[in-house]
């Protein structure tokens, strides 16, 4: 069996493609976030997982093979959360999310079998040969105006929203009230900027798909697009009061942010040309509209908005210009930062062609480990001696 043999490969249980969805090139307006990451075109993530191919291959939707575990969902969940919240219409957080009775939220609702069976006799209910879910249907049909903690779980889950814990939903509230405060609250000028002038106006998840020059596909979605600026929003779980900046950079240096900065930046390039060529999809006449404002912009600013969930709920914000990024010819200000993520992003991408001409990148395409065999050499062991047996 030769490496690019993969008729072993069945009866394991190949997912079906049409769980997989390739958008044409262009700019979405309203695309739902699961359909966005059902395209398995290339995100900023996914290149600076590329850094080590087969295990980018391993967990990307290439390999429809090989089932790999759920990650745990909570901190996306929370994430998500957040993002709802902060961008998404007023109401919409509310609809979606909410949190799961317990006996802290619903203080006056039974739950216990002593209590079960107490609220029964005081009812003139009967009380034997009863398990909890007895004593619980009994109550629900003789004494409906009794609050039961069991019943009041059942109408939540039946109402479909997504559960969030208390103090996640505590911290995302708090997070969002501390980014909205406005100028007096701050006692800022009417020149200064704030973080509600950020979120305020603007177009929301935006998504956009391209394909390059060597034909690979790739997507971005922005949080939030203005005019002169891009706004990510990413929640942290934690810095340090006293130098929350240092903790900052940590976490862009540490998640590869600046690479999503370079690639949204060319994500943005791409739109301009999109919607140049009336390649827009779905919106609003205002949207499309505000999306044409957008792309007459030939440089921005891009903002990272940081929501600490853990500890003292905090918000902070990392700007940089178009003079730091080199959108614009560089100054006195240009970050060196941006020329090697920059060049890690090239990287990447000529990774992903080289693999993608050797083992294809269509579901249930194998990438394999080429360099199996290793013959070290004096030099690689890294000693300076070798020993004689005498020592």
């Amino acid at each position: 069996m030769g490496p690019y043999d993969t008729s072993f490969t069945e009866g394991l249980g190949v997912m079906s493609s049409s769980q997989i969805t390739h958008h044409e090139p262009g700019v979405y307006l309203g695309l739902r976030e699961d359909s966005y990451l059902a395209d398995p075109a290339l995100g900023y993530s996914s290149l600076g997982a590329l850094r080590q191919p087969l295990e980018f291959w391993f967990n990307s939707p290439i390999n429809t093979v090989f089932p790999k575990p759920p990650k745990d969902q909570k901190y996306f969940e929370r994430g998500t959360a957040c993002h709802v919240l902060f961008l998404e219409p007023p109401g919409t957080y509310d609809r979606t999310y909410g949190i799961v009775p317990t006996r802290m939220t619903n203080p006056n609702a039974i739950d216990t079998i002593p209590e079960l069976i107490a609220a029964c006799k005081k009812h003139g209910l009967a009380t034997n040969y009863a398990v909890k879910a007895d004593l619980v249907d009994r109550l629900s049909r003789g004494a409906p105006k009794v609050e039961i903690l069991e019943v009041e779980r059942q109408k939540f889950f039946a109402s479909g929203k997504r559960p969030i814990s208390a103090d996640d939903h505590m911290r995302i509230q708090l997070s969002f009230r501390m980014a909205m405060r406005t100028r007096e609250e701050l006692g800022a000028g009417e020149d200064d900027l704030t973080l509600a002038d950020a979120f305020t106006g603007g177009l929301s998840e935006v998504s956009c798909f391209w394909e390059d020059e060597a034909g690979i596909r790739q997507r971005a979605r922005f949080d939030k697009l203005k005019p002169n600026v891009t706004i990510d929003l990413k929640t942290i779980s934690d810095w340090k009061p006293s130098d929350f900046k240092t903790s900052l950079l940590k976490e862009i240096r540490i998640r590869n942010y600046l690479g999503q900065v370079v690639h949204y930046n060319e994500a943005r390039r791409q739109l301009r040309k999109f919607v140049a060529a009336d390649r827009v999809f779905g919106g609003t006449k205002a949207q499309r509209t505000l999306l044409k404002r957008i792309a007459k912009q030939e440089t921005w600013a891009w903002t990272f908005v940081f929501c600490k969930m853990t500890g003292f709920p905090a918000v902070r914000a990392i700007v940089f210009t178009p003079e730091n990024m080199g959108l614009v010819e560089e100054g006195p200000d240009f970050m060196q930062q941006f020329v090697r993520a920059a060049d890690e992003r090239r990287d990447a991408l000529t990774q992903y062609q080289f693999f993608k001409e050797l083992y294809g990148d269509e579901p249930g395409s194998i990438w394999f480990d080429n360099e199996i065999v290793y013959q070290p050499t004096e030099t690689d062991w890294g000693v300076s001696s070798v020993w004689n047996g005498e020592n």
